[in-house]
């Protein structure tokens, strides 16, 4: 028999798949919320590779950053960084990565205690999406994360406590899922309200969005410039539809009018919209919160 009837009768037959054969998965991929403290999520379809594991492409897809230009969703590993094995055992995962995931990312220093901090607080953001991402489906409880050093370095593979620019040689136990640096509806919202209380008009309205029974269109620099000031604010956490594409998050707000009168808006009701990297402001309840305002 000829090696293209073996092929074809092993594929048939036995199950085989050549190894260039990719199947598509939904996956839920944490990324960094614009510069906030926090995560959002990005929904995305990928594709892993007959040869590989779903957890693998996981990493390697937190590694390859956000789908497409991104106002939300902001990558958090160096550059050149490769995840070189992901192993399973008694429920808890291996994730071993290149020397490069202990490098600083862009243009990251320790120069001030301010810039410091920020370092520290990427770092800790990027632990936490990868445990996030491969505890999502439930299946592992922990993640122990591994570092292949240069050849000849006596030290733990164990990713020790001075990736978290720490002073000790520490080895930190495994990650175990941070659901407290997940954004929530009203976290979003206060990170965008903070926008205009900043009056950085072009952050605040790349994070508005317009539904599709909305008639209105976008909202122009223009129309932002002339914003009452928003003095203080007070958001709940919100509560999110059973669809999960939308929440309401109750806002109490202070704001100063142009005529020099203030007015507080007590638990007005703001939609926020999701979309597939996370939540944006509905220019309804925007412009809601402005009409309030008047």
């Amino acid at each position: 028999m000829s090696s293209w009837h073996t092929l074809v009768f092993a594929e048939g037959r036995l199950g085989f798949e050549a190894p260039d054969n990719k199947r598509q998965v939904d996956a839920v991929l944490y990324f960094r919320y614009q510069d906030s403290p926090y995560l959002t999520q990005e929904i995305r379809r990928i594709s892993v590779k007959h040869t590989e594991s779903l957890e693998k492409a996981l990493v390697q897809a937190l590694l390859d950053g956000p789908e497409g230009a991104s106002n939300l969703a902001v990558p958090l590993f160096p550059r050149g960084t490769e995840v070189l094995n992901v192993l399973e055992e008694n429920g808890r995962l291996f994730v071993t990565f290149s020397k490069q995931a202990q490098e600083p990312m862009g243009n990251e220093n320790t120069f001030s205690q301010l810039a410091r901090d920020a370092a520290i607080l990427r770092r800790r953001l990027a632990m936490a999406s990868l445990v996030n991402t491969l505890t999502e489906f439930g299946k592992y409880r922990d993640v122990q994360v591994l570092i292949l050093n240069d050849p000849g370095l006596s030290t733990s593979m164990r990713l020790s406590a001075r990736y978290y620019l720490e002073n000790s040689d520490d080895l930190p136990g495994p990650l175990t899922r941070d659901e407290d640096a997940i954004i929530t509806p009203g976290k979003a919202l206060a990170h965008i309200l903070h926008a205009w209380q900043q009056q950085n008009w072009q952050r605040l309205l790349k994070l508005v969005a317009v539904t599709g029974e909305e008639m209105s269109p976008p909202m122009k620099m223009e129309e932002a410039q002339d914003f009452p000031t928003l003095l203080e604010m007070d958001v709940s956490e919100g509560r999110i539809a059973p669809h999960g594409s939308s929440a309401i998050v109750a806002l109490r707000a202070n704001i100063l009018k142009k005529n020099g009168e203030s007015i507080t808006l007590f638990d007005f009701p703001v939609l926020m919209l999701r979309n597939h990297q996370g939540w944006m402001l509905s220019l309804s309840s925007l412009q809601g919160i402005l009409e309030a305002s008047k």
